[in-house]
């Protein structure tokens, strides 16, 4: 479908055995003397799957203008790099040095507008978001090039230290937006059916609240605007330089949450239901068989989990070539 603007997509990959990069790691975390959940393994995990990433994104997205693939002196063993639809992009290209090397994900994600030669329009995934059913740009932008994302309020309910994250997020949305005036202004935004009733009744429940307690966030890819990103990470030009200083998620971070936020505050989305994705751990072999054969949803969230064994691994690498049995253009 041709809708009058490119989409670009992007998508950072790390391979956590690398043992060059490894050595560079474990030197930042000594140096820090840190160990928490922003330094456990499965954050920097390959599980041998990043091929089908792509296998998807030619199957179900052939439409995509681009591909960005940003790594820290990597490049996926299976890649062509010859194709002329997919550029690899290093730290280095998009992140300024003094903040280098970085082993923050915030401060990876902050900075993808930078990425030479990127479209306006792009669409940002992790490499655990796989496309899994057919999509058309209309499920990332409108026929004007607003993003898709879903306009619901929430709450934070602190069970980890990224959670201090969130706080600072919406600590910048309610110092830079007036609640009742966002609301007013994006009323068919908030209230729009085609989020479904809980996302309605939700925005219902929290509009008594005087300041936001907190936008849904959900794990998915997100449709961006590029000239919009500069805006906002310019509104919090101070704490976006205090993340970049952090070599690994800190308490003091802020997240690409904030990107949306201000899309969102600014009425610069519409609106779409959060039911596009569904997420399973990597040892939920049956509910990831399920979201893979059974279910429409447009993305499978496939979450790392420290339980996960090497039969785990086979049994879904056997899944996943079942689903994505053709290679793609972007494997050598």
């Amino acid at each position: 479908m041709d809708i009058g603007f490119p989409i670009d997509f992007v998508v950072t990959w790390v391979n956590g055995e690398d043992p060059v990069w490894l050595a560079k790691k474990n030197e930042v975390i000594q140096k820090s003397k840190r160990e928490d959940e922003f330094t456990s393994e499965n954050r920097y995990r390959d599980l041998g799957l990043f091929n089908y990433w792509f296998r998807s994104i030619e199957k179900f997205a052939p439409w995509v203008n681009h591909i960005y693939l940003v790594t820290d002196q990597q490049v996926p063993d299976f890649l062509n790099v010859r194709n002329e639809k997919v550029t690899v992009v290093d730290h280095k290209d998009i992140i300024d040095e003094q903040f280098l090397p970085t082993y923050n994900s915030n401060t990876i994600d902050l900075n993808l507008h930078r990425i030479p030669n990127l479209h306006e329009h792009f669409v940002y995934f992790n490499d655990d978001i796989y496309l899994n059913a057919p999509t058309s740009p209309l499920d990332f932008f409108s026929k004007d090039g607003i993003p898709r994302d879903t306009v619901a309020q929430s709450v934070i309910i602190p069970t980890e230290s990224y959670d201090h994250c969130l706080v600072n997020n919406v600590i910048l949305l309610n110092s830079n937006f007036k609640k009742k005036q966002v609301i007013k202004d994006n009323f068919g935004n908030f209230f729009s059916l085609k989020q479904g009733i809980e996302c309605v009744f939700l925005n219902l429940y929290f509009s008594i609240f005087p300041k936001f307690t907190r936008l849904y966030d959900p794990h998915t890819a997100f449709s961006l605007l590029k000239s919009e990103m500069n805006k906002a990470l310019k509104k919090a030009e101070i704490i976006t330089n205090e993340t970049f200083f952090n070599k690994q998620r800190n308490i003091n971070d802020i997240s690409i949450q904030w990107i949306r936020y201000y899309l969102i505050g600014n009425g610069k989305v519409k609106p779409r239901s959060p039911k596009v994705s569904k997420a399973a751990q990597s040892c939920e072999i049956e509910k990831v068989e399920n979201i893979l054969f059974q279910k429409k949803n447009l993305f499978l969230i496939l979450q790392d989990d420290m339980r996960l064994t090497d039969k785990h691994k086979e049994k879904l690498n056997l899944m996943f070539m079942k689903k994505f049995k053709e290679k793609s253009s972007f494997e050598k």
